[in-house]
Formats: C-alpha cells, sequence, structure tokens
C-alpha cells in the first residue's frame, strides 16, 4: 500500500489518524485548508484541528502537501501531550 496521494506523501496524515484512534478518536480531527493568493501566486494554508484546538498549521503550494505539513505539526504536538498516558496504556 502506498503512502501517496497525488505524489505527495501522506504518511503524517496517518501516523496522526493513528495517534488520534488510540486517544481522542478519528473523528476529533477537524481540517480547515483556504486558498490565498492568486491562481498563479498563490498557496495553501491548511490547519489540524483536534477538539475544536490548532494543533498544526502550514502552507504549501499544493493542498495536499499543506496537509501533511499541519499534520506533521499536529501530530508531534499531540504525541507530546499523550506521551505518558499512551505508555500507560500500553503497560
Amino acid at each position: 500500500m502506498s503512502n501517496t496521494q497525488g505524489g505527495i506523501s501522506t504518511r503524517w496524515r496517518l501516523r496522526l489518524n493513528n495517534l488520534l484512534q488510540r486517544s481522542y478518536g478519528a473523528r476529533a480531527l477537524v481540517w480547515e485548508t483556504t486558498f490565498v493568493g492568486t491562481r498563479q501566486d498563490g498557496h495553501w494554508e491548511a490547519t489540524a484541528y483536534i477538539r475544536e484546538i490548532p494543533y498544526g498549521r502550514a502552507t504549501a503550494r499544493h493542498a495536499e502537501q499543506a496537509m501533511e505539513d499541519a499534520a506533521h505539526e499536529a501530530y508531534y504536538q499531540l504525541y507530546e501531550q499523550l506521551a505518558d498516558v499512551l505508555e500507560e496504556r500500553s503497560d
């Protein structure tokens, strides 16, 4: 199974989804994507909200890349927040 979508990696979105399934549930994640600028010179802004709190933000030329970068940031913030709880569950 490939971890790409349109040639862009989805690794961090998958990792974030897996972490959410172990904690708040996958439905806790909501994406907001916005195109800013002109068609020729614009970029996408993506924000990952978990339980209505922004955990990751990023910008890129393509929406999928902005989401992937925001997922990367959100994953580390959420993991840091949940690290102790997840370790206790695995014991």
